[in-house]
């Protein structure tokens, strides 16, 4: 299991976010705007500092 899928799998499991299969992917919803903020002040930290590529 990727690191990826298991970070989601705790924000399944805390009920932070919610996934939907569509084929062979799986979309998640982002169920609370805190969660939404603190997501995308992570990822632009990442983008920034090079490590998500």
């Amino acid at each position: 299991m990727s690191l990826v899928a298991q970070q989601m799998r705790v924000l399944r499991d805390a009920r932070l976010v919610k996934g939907t299969r569509e084929g062979r992917q799986i979309v998640y919803a982002i169920l609370d705007r805190r969660t939404h903020r603190l997501l995308d002040t992570c990822l632009w930290h990442a983008i920034q500092s090079g490590s998500a590529r």
